[in-house]
Formats: structure tokens, sequence, C-alpha cells
């Protein structure tokens, strides 16, 4: 049969059928259609479905993390994008820790202030530099923190140190403790971590912090070195105290006018001289004080001090330090090896800005300084150990300085409870060192209360009277009392050096150690691999 005649016949067919059976062809048709779309759509949606979870899974095993390589060290040592976020998650909450430290709490405050939102994801924001966003900072800190782990580490090895036993404790009683809680390691550290990595982390940190320290110990310095570096920078270890206090031009303006529509305060050419000569003429009548006493009293009696409630603003401040910053217009007048007890000087302050794009320079004050000593800080230092006992409320909620006779009573108690015990047993070194560590309130009771390198003048005076006593010798114990509480005593020696030799030691120790440290980085080449799979989108707050 020909293709015609095929054509004729199903044409034929077709015409014979009934309505019905028209319908009825064409509903089983449409269900068989029906039918493979959806079989069709299901085993789609279906594979589609298994894809995302797969997905999910995969990106969320942290299988990417653990074999994508981020760096690359020298002799072939890698370290996987899980291992390097130890490093990124430690620099970046190590910088927020700081922050609030630093701000009294304000973490967010500060580090907003600093130019990083808290409640953004760190690769969405701009970093100080303008030319890279915070997450590629925190990338390149946790790079070089890890090279320099490296290096210390590979240095370590080659000098045959090892971890110390009570270190390896400790990080085996952390693994044990945190052996329930990889989940919370993971959502810390990101889901490459694993109990093996951070713990290699851990015992990489720890060895490179031990084997610093003991580098650090190992330094000694002649007495001939000390003597060359005190005698090229002997102003470096000097202290001067000093007393100054500054007028301000602001206070002799006149009630400027202020313009209605654009806010700003209109002062003449010549009203702004006027000030600035009458912000003079009361600083210079500040000279005629010698002493700081007759200085605070001719401030507090200043026409502009009149209405003053605030009693701190009508006082010369009263400085004491080794270090005066190099932009103070005093710096070189106080350095002066000349200058005497009772010394006064007046220097202009000023201020630059640019207007009309011109720099102008504008007179803000007079500083008024008092010159009242210099120390050589060859001045006697002490080791000691104490256990605190501290005064303390009865009602916890007090948080006043102010403690009522039977507080103090209390904490006095205390401390003679806790020296008689002492005494009633061996009376040692050792003995007041192990009643430190579980009775003080210090700090330095992790150390056994003991404090080290005390110079003359450096803690409270009832502390300072009793430690620097010229009778006083090793093994000298008892009580004294200070504005903090009940101090239990326990003198150990004297130092082995005066203030001044201990602060150019320590300058000269930082410096070797930067040397060293420097030295050891340098011969570490690091190869960058793929680190965008950092927690570079990290948030570090929810804004509440």
């Amino acid at each position: 049969m020909s293709a015609s005649d095929k054509k004729k016949l199903r044409k034929e067919q077709t015409a014979g059928m009934t309505e019905r059976q028209k319908q009825a062809h064409k509903e089983a048709t449409t269900v068989k259609i029906y039918t493979w779309i959806f079989v069709t759509v299901v085993i789609l949606a279906v594979v589609i479905a298994a894809g995302v979870l797969i997905n999910r899974w995969f990106q969320g095993s942290g299988i990417l993390e653990r074999n994508t390589t981020a760096v690359t060290f020298d002799d072939g040592k890698k370290l996987s994008v899980a291992d390097l976020n130890y490093y990124f998650i430690d620099a970046v909450v190590g910088d927020y820790n700081d922050a609030y430290n630093t701000s009294g709490g304000y973490a967010d405050a500060y580090l907003s202030y600093l130019g990083l939102d808290t409640t953004k994801p760190l690769d969405q924001q701009d970093y100080i530099t303008g030319n890279e966003t915070w997450a590629d900072h925190y990338t390149n800190l946790a790079i070089n923190n890890a090279k320099q782990t490296y290096a210390i580490c590979k240095e370590a090895e080659a000098q045959g140190f090892t971890l110390p036993e009570e270190t390896a404790t400790a990080i085996d009683t952390q693994i044990k403790n945190l052996a329930n809680s990889l989940a919370y390691l993971k959502s810390s550290y990101g889901p490459g971590t694993t109990m093996d990595s951070f713990r290699a982390y851990l015992e990489d940190l720890a060895l490179a912090s031990a084997y610093q320290a003991h580098y650090n110990d190992s330094l000694t310095f002649d007495a001939e070195r000390i003597a060359a570096y005190d005698e090229e920078n002997a102003q470096a270890f000097n202290s001067y105290t000093y007393a100054y206090y500054t007028v301000p031009v602001s206070s002799f303006l006149p009630n400027a006018d202020v313009d209605t529509e654009s806010g700003q305060v209109t002062v003449t050419d010549e009203q702004q001289a006027e000030a600035v000569a009458a912000a003079e003429e009361a600083a210079r009548k500040l000279l005629e004080s010698k002493d700081e006493a007759l200085l605070d009293k001719a401030i507090a009696t200043m026409d502009i001090n009149k209405d003053n409630e605030n009693a701190a603003s009508t006082k010369a401040i009263r400085y004491f330090s080794t270090q005066i910053s190099s932009s103070a217009v005093y710096h070189d007048w106080v350095l002066d090896d000349s200058r005497q007890p009772g010394d006064m000087e007046i220097f202009p302050v000023t201020s630059t800005s640019t207007q009309d794009g011109e720099e102008v320079t504008t007179t803000t004050g007079y500083t008024v300084v008092l010159f009242q000593e210099r120390s050589d800080n060859r001045i006697r230092m002490a080791d000691v150990r104490h256990i605190l006992i501290p005064f303390a409320h009865e009602d916890s909620s007090d948080t006043s300085d102010t403690y009522t006779d039977e507080e103090k009573q209390a904490a006095k108690e205390k401390a003679e409870e806790i020296y008689q015990q002492w005494k009633d047993g061996e009376a040692t070194e050792d003995s007041f060192a192990a009643l430190a560590a579980t009775e003080s309130s210090d700090s330095s009771a992790t150390n056994g209360g003991l404090i080290t390198d005390i110079y003359e003048g450096m803690t409270v005076e009832p502390f300072n009277d009793w430690l620097f006593d010229e009778s006083r010798q090793p093994g000298d114990n008892g009580i004294v009392e200070s504005e903090y509480g009940y101090h239990v005593m326990y003198y150990v020696a004297a130092g082995e050096n005066n203030y001044r030799d201990y602060m150019i030691i320590e300058t000269l120790r930082s410096t070797d150690m930067n040397d060293w440290l420097s030295g050891l980085v340098e011969k570490v080449t690091v190869t960058d691999g793929d680190t965008s799979r950092l927690s570079r989108g990290m948030v570090l707050s929810s804004g509440q």
C-alpha cells in the first residue's frame, strides 16, 4: 500500500468514528500526555532535590575546605583552607577582643570608628587603606601569622626543642574536653574543622610560643652593651614630672553672631585677634606661680573659670612620664638638660586648616608649663609575693568604692586568718606561693602571687613603703593595708638591676627579639593558593 493510500484509509477510519469515540480518544490521549509530563516532572524534581541536598551536604561537609590548598611553604608543607581558617578566625576575634578591652566594652562602636561595620560581611567592606576589603586584610594577616608560627616551629625543631610536657598535657586535656563539641568548633571555625587539625593548630601555636619564650629568656646583656646604649639614648630613660594648663582662645571670644540660614558662627578677624591677645595675657599672668599649688590657685581664680563648676578643669594637669610626645609643643623645652625645678614657660597652641586653597594657621590657645622634676630612674627594684584580700560589699549589687568599717574589718580578719595559716605551716616561700594560688584575688595568683621587677614608686604608697623599707630582707613577711584591701606580703629579694638598667635591658631585648623573629620569617617563602573559601563573609555582630 502506497503512502497516499495509507493516508486515505486513516482519513476514512477517522471519519467513521462517533463523536463520543472521538471525545474518548481525545481524553485518553490527553491523560497519556499528562502522565508522561507528570512522571518527567517528578523524576526531574527528585533529581533536583537530590542535587540540592547533595550540594548542601557537600558545601557543608568541609570536603572542599580540607582538600583545597590555601598556602604552601618552601619545604612543601601545605595548609588547607580549613587549616588557614583557624588563623583567619582567631585574627578577627583577637581584634574584636582587643577593641572590647580598649573601649571598655564598646567594641562595635570602637571598630565602627576604625571603619568596620560589625553587622556587615567582612568581604563587603573596604579596609582603611581603601585598596582592599576587611576580608582581604584578615586573609593577609592570617597568612602572615601562619608564616611566623611555621618559621618559629621550624627553628624549634632544628634546635631540638620540643613542646613542654605540661603544655602537651594541657592540650590533651583541652581536646578531650572538646571531644563532644565538634559541632561547636565547626560553628566557630568553619565546616572544614576536625579534631585532628584543630589539635595540630593548637600544638603549632603552643610550640611557637614556648620556643619564643625560651629564646627570649636565653638573651643576655653585658654591662658594656647596656652602658653604650645608655650613653647613646641618655634622655630616653629619664622620667620628667611637670604640670601644664592650656588657656583656650575660645574662652575670650565674644558671643559671636550666628547665621540663621547656615548656622555658622561668624567671628571677625578683629574679634579673633583680640581673643588671642587676651588668652596670651591671661597665660602670662600664670607664669608668676612657681609651684603647683600656686598655679592651681591662679587658674581657679581666672575670670574664665569663675563660673566653672568642673573642678578638674580648673587645675593644672600633672604629668609624669619617660615618654613625651615629640609633637608636644613643649617637648624640647622639658627635655632640655638645663631645665630646673620651678622653671616655667608659655607655648602657643596652633591648628592648621586649608581655606580657599591656602594653608592657614590659627592660634587656639596658650599652654603654660611648670617643670618640677627630672629623674634618671636609677632607683631600686624588688620582687615580692603577695596575697590580696580585697574589700567587698555585703550587698553584691553595691558597686561603689566606699566601704564600711565592718566590711574593711571582714577583709582584715580574712587576711590575718590566711597569714596565720601560712605561719602555722611550713612558712616557706613555696608554701606561701601555694597559698597565694588558691586564696589571692590578684591576677598574680596564677604565678603564686609573684610580682617581679617592681620599681620604687610603682605601687600604691603603703605597699611601696613596706617593700622598699631600708631594713627589708629576703623572707620578711607581714600584712599591709591599701586602698584595695589587705595584702599578705612575702619579700623575695631585691631586683638585680635598678629601674633604668631594667628599661634599657627590656629595650635591647625587644630589639633583639624583633631582629631574630624577622630573620626567621625572611627565610620562609609562601606560595598563595586558593583562599576564597575562608570565612571571608563573616559577620561579627547581629547589631542587637
